[in-house]
């Protein structure tokens, strides 16, 4: 699956290269004009559901989809004061969703065909990218605007400080991701390093 700026989900069939379904951001009674139109950042297949995908778009929202139905399942408005985008999302086979939009990172669930906010950690500075750990399910790593990677537990009961720190860049994270066999973390940064 692929999304743009604009505006529509498209999903693959790999053996043939084809576009096999599009689908569309549409809110009913919504009027937008041009210059406001969905962008989709940022999207994830469920990890224990093959037919559904989350996706994060330009107004704050992450959307629910069915593929087999073809249309959307949810809808969950981040946060009705601030605009800005979901840059980032992650899915857990806890059923556990992560976004990221502006200086929060928002802890949601999903549950018979809703998406329900769980809570907000609120963080200083701007979160970009977010991954779970897949060496621990309630584990996650959020990439941020001052260079540092912030680390969180969903079980954690104060949010306000996180359980540890990664310092070692000196511009933006803005891309994370987890090595899947063992306990190391890869980052990219704007000040042109991976870090390890």
């Amino acid at each position: 699956a692929t999304c743009a700026y604009d505006g529509f989900i498209k999903v693959w069939d790999m053996t043939t290269n084809k576009v096999i379904l599009t689908l569309k951001v549409n809110d009913p009674g919504e009027i937008i004009n041009d210059d406001e139109k969905y962008k989709i950042y940022s999207l994830k297949w469920s990890p224990n559901d093959k037919e559904l995908l989350l996706t994060g778009d330009s107004k704050g929202n992450i959307r629910l989809w069915d593929i087999d139905k073809q249309k959307q399942l949810s809808c969950l408005k981040l946060n009705n004061l601030k605009k800005g985008e979901v840059i980032g999302i992650d899915w857990n086979t806890n059923n556990s969703i992560l976004a990221s939009l502006n200086d929060s990172v928002y802890v949601c669930s999903y549950e018979g065909n809703k998406l329900l906010l769980e809570r907000t950690i609120f963080l200083k500075t701007k979160a970009f990218q977010i991954k779970f750990s897949p060496h621990d399910a309630n584990d996650f790593a959020v990439g941020c605007e001052d260079g540092i990677i912030r680390i969180y537990s969903t079980t954690q009961k104060n949010t306000s400080e996180p359980k540890g720190k990664l310092q070692g860049h000196t511009q933006k994270v803005f891309g994370i991701s987890y090595n899947p066999k063992s306990n190391i973390l890869a980052s990219s940064s704007d000040d042109f390093k991976i870090g390890i």
